[in-house]
């Protein structure tokens, strides 16, 4: 790409490879998705503090279990019942799981074992998903993230009840 100006550290780009299985296309995109939603949204999502989305920690929506998986693999889980569209906007939620997964992504143990994510998905309704503006967002954002696994818990099949009348 001519206009990317990639981070160069080994252990940055070594990420996107072992969570690809040293598949070098799809490593590349998504390290491309990576850039393009940082570009896309700048200044929503990217040049955000822990401190600045610290309502939306306190709501127990995203953490980094403190141990980790039988494969060394870190775990993340995201709360999406926990999400309360009155106190944070949806761009502030995928903001902190971004600055989650950079975190969670930063050890090196991390880098050789990889993560996963449980999309814990008890108590997100309809109500809530609406506040979320676009699935191609949250597709870009999935896609983004340097996770060898993605586990739904709970997938939200109650929010279509009220569709089926």
């Amino acid at each position: 790409e001519p206009n990317l100006k990639p981070r160069l550290e080994e252990k940055f780009l070594l990420r996107y490879l072992r969570a690809k299985k040293y598949n070098i296309r799809k490593a590349y995109k998504s390290l491309m998705c990576y850039y393009y939603f940082k570009e896309k949204y700048d200044g929503i999502f990217t040049s955000l503090k822990p401190s600045q989305v610290k309502h939306v920690l306190d709501m127990n929506c995203v953490s980094l279990l403190p141990f980790r998986n039988r494969d060394g693999s870190s775990i993340g889980v995201v709360r999406m019942g926990n999400f309360d569209p009155s106190v944070a906007s949806c761009e502030e939620l995928i903001a902190t799981c971004l600055i989650c997964a950079e975190i969670g992504t930063d050890s090196e143990a991390t880098i050789v074992c990889g993560s996963v994510c449980i999309m814990d998905m008890q108590g997100f309704t309809l109500r809530k998903m609406l506040h979320f503006s676009s699935i191609n967002l949250l597709s870009l954002f999935v896609a983004s993230l340097q996770v060898r696994t993605l586990f739904f818990h709970q997938p939200p099949v109650s929010f279509l009840r009220p569709l089926r009348r």
